[in-house]
């Protein structure tokens, strides 16, 4: 299957993307150019679609070319100017993007602008070097080399296939339920969403906050945005620890669903401090009242375009906001201490989650002196442990500092490594 990031501003790609079907096709809009270089990392796509008029992009052509598989192609507003030469890229693709020139281009019919292509071909081996170096080229040899394809194969059939909207969307496989077989409809360009984090706990006190906190500064060069949805009276523990503004805060965004882009614009607060995003929570339960379930999905479909990493801090509730959130994650971190009233409420919580989703399992404050053990928890909830975190003394202190540490000799900072390690497979060192 081919992957395909489209970097670009425009906010109806993502609902373009949703339109075409096709089961060859993974598609990834992204326009944070910070958290680009990540995920072509992690997901090697086929094509890098790129609005040159973003600011670093050019940069971000440059390491494509040099760093990845990926077929470059810019998209620019004048195809035929004589500045897209220096790009050095596959091709060149009017910008806007529309429906007819993406499904084109994904199906090898689309007509870009090649001026420069010879020296595209010399600059990622050119298929007369490669013919040099083997006396014969074999068909996987060719796809492994050009497409960045480690393992499937473009075969004829492909190359030549016509685009069937009607029928792409019926997948020939099929369920049973109960006596009932129900076709699987589901649209096949997908769109790769990034790393969407809920942070949930069945009671407060537990330390959602110090986690949420700890992993956005952990993870902050793969583009963070930490959002608070602890509405409660007054300031939250995150706008007191990170020493947030009072303005703007969640409202902001509430208040102006008509031009829901420039609303989170206006909502996020970038911590220069420790580099990452948030959008802080109403300082009133009367402002939050008009927060619900479709205000929430508007806030994440565009965090998702904007951010490699969206953590959620989430209230020891079980309202729709906290469900949905839960919904809408890619992984759920529940967190918790060695107390059984705790844990009985938290199983109620996680048979309510989807079994596709990446469940996770943290004990914080671990003493040693309950008697129940981490085992007893593990076999309680039918989770596998995914992390321990010892009782830190000084944790509260070094956050009210804004102090947030990673040292081997932190407990706390430690320990957040570590699960951060088994859940993004991310290398702090990087």
């Amino acid at each position: 299957m081919k992957k395909v990031v489209i970097v670009d501003t425009d906010f109806n790609i993502q609902n373009l993307a949703k339109k075409l079907s096709n089961e060859d096709f993974d598609i990834f809009p992204i326009s944070n150019i910070a958290a680009t270089k990540s995920i072509i990392q992690k997901y090697k796509p086929s094509y890098v679609l790129l609005n040159k008029e973003l600011d670093g992009s050019y940069k971000l052509g440059r390491w494509i070319r040099r760093k990845s598989k990926a077929n470059l192609i810019l998209l620019a507003k004048d195809t035929m100017s004589e500045e897209n030469k220096k790009w050095k890229c596959q091709g060149v693709l009017k910008q806007p993007i529309t429906e007819e020139s993406l499904k084109n281009l994904l199906l090898n019919k689309s007509t870009l602008s090649k001026d420069n292509y010879k020296e595209q071909l010399e600059d990622r081996h050119s298929i007369e070097e490669t013919k040099l170096q083997k006396p014969v080229i074999s068909h996987d040899d060719y796809n492994c080399k050009f497409w960045g394809e480690e393992e499937n194969t473009i075969g004829k059939d492909f190359l030549k296939r016509k685009f069937d909207l009607k029928n792409s969307f019926l997948n020939k496989d099929s369920f049973k339920t109960g006596n009932k077989e129900v076709k699987n409809k589901e649209t096949e360009y997908k769109i790769l969403v990034q790393n969407v984090i809920s942070i949930y706990s069945a009671q407060g006190g537990v330390g959602r906050t110090s986690i949420a906190i700890h992993l956005a500064k952990l993870l902050n060069k793969l583009g963070v945005l930490l959002i608070d949805l602890n509405f409660a009276e007054g300031p939250s523990d995150i706008s007191l620890y990170l020493q947030l503004p009072k303005l703007p805060h969640l409202s902001k965004f509430i208040s102006n669903q008509d031009s829901p882009v420039k609303a989170f614009n206006n909502t996020v607060i970038h911590v220069k401090k420790h580099n990452f995003d948030v959008i802080q929570t109403t300082p009133t339960l009367r402002q939050s009242d008009k927060f619900d379930v479709m205000t929430l999905m508007n806030l994440i479909e565009i965090a998702k375009r904007r951010y490699g990493i969206i953590i959620a801090d989430l209230p020891d509730k079980y309202d729709d906001i906290t469900l949905e959130m839960l919904n809408l994650s890619s992984s759920v971190i529940l967190l918790a201490t060695l107390e059984l009233g705790a844990a009985a409420r938290l199983k109620e919580i996680y048979h309510l989650l989807d079994p596709k989703q990446k469940i996770y399992l943290v004990i914080n404050k671990y003493s040693g002196k309950s008697s129940i053990t981490p085992k007893d928890l593990s076999e309680y909830l039918d989770i596998q442990i995914t992390g321990i975190i010892e009782n830190d003394l000084g944790l509260l202190r070094r956050m009210e500092k804004g102090n947030l540490s990673f040292f081997n000799n932190i407990i706390f900072g430690r320990a957040i490594k570590e699960i951060a390690k088994k859940i993004l497979d991310y290398n702090s060192n990087k």
